[in-house]
C-alpha cells in the first residue's frame, strides 16, 4: 500500500540486462516484516537462502508502517546480510561547474550504517514528542574503521 506498483521499481534494471542480451533467471521473493516475541525483526527465510545463494539482490524502495514495532526493512536488510558501510565515492567532473570546481573534490565518504541514527531505538516520551537512542557500539565502530582502511589500501588513497 505505498502507492508505488511492486513490479515498477525492478522493471528498468530488468530491461537492461534483457536489452544487453545478458541471460538471466530472475528468482524473484517478496520481502516483508517478520516481528518475533522477543522484538526482533527479521525477513523471510526463503529471501535470505535466495540472496546467500545468488551473491546479490535487486530490490526497489520499500516502505516501513510506521508504529508496527519493527525497524525499517532497509535497516533490517543491512542487518541480515552484514551491511555495515556506506560507501560514497564523491568527485568532480570535468566541464561541471560547482562551488568547488577549483579544488577539484576526489574523496570517499565510509559511515557505518546500521547503528548510530539507524539504530530503531526509540519511544514516545509525552504524546508529540519521541526520544530517539543513538546507540553505537565498540564493534561496528572497528568494523567501519577496518572497512574503511582496506578499501583506502587496496583502492591508493
Amino acid at each position: 500500500s505505498s502507492g508505488i506498483n511492486a513490479e515498477w521499481p525492478l522493471r528498468p534494471g530488468k530491461d537492461i540486462f534483457s536489452v544487453a542480451n545478458v541471460p538471466i533467471d530472475w528468482e524473484e521473493r517478496d520481502i516483508y516484516p517478520i516481528l518475533h516475541p522477543d522484538g526482533k525483526t527479521t525477513i523471510p527465510e526463503d529471501a535470505v537462502a535466495s540472496i546467500d545463494k545468488n551473491k546479490i539482490g535487486l530490490k526497489g524502495p520499500m516502505r516501513t508502517a510506521i508504529g508496527k514495532g519493527h525497524v525499517s526493512m532497509n535497516l533490517t536488510i543491512r542487518r541480515t546480510f552484514g551491511l555495515y558501510a556506506n560507501v560514497r565515492p564523491a568527485k568532480s567532473v570535468p566541464g561541471v561547474t560547482t562551488p568547488y570546481s577549483d579544488s577539484g573534490v576526489n574523496c570517499v565518504i565510509v559511515r557505518e550504517n546500521t547503528e548510530g541514527e539507524y539504530s530503531g531505538i526509540e519511544h514516545t516520551v509525552v504524546p508529540g514528542v519521541v526520544q530517539s537512542v543513538k546507540l553505537i557500539t565498540r564493534e561496528a565502530s572497528q568494523n567501519v574503521a577496518e572497512y574503511a582502511f582496506k578499501y583506502a589500501v587496496d583502492n591508493g588513497r
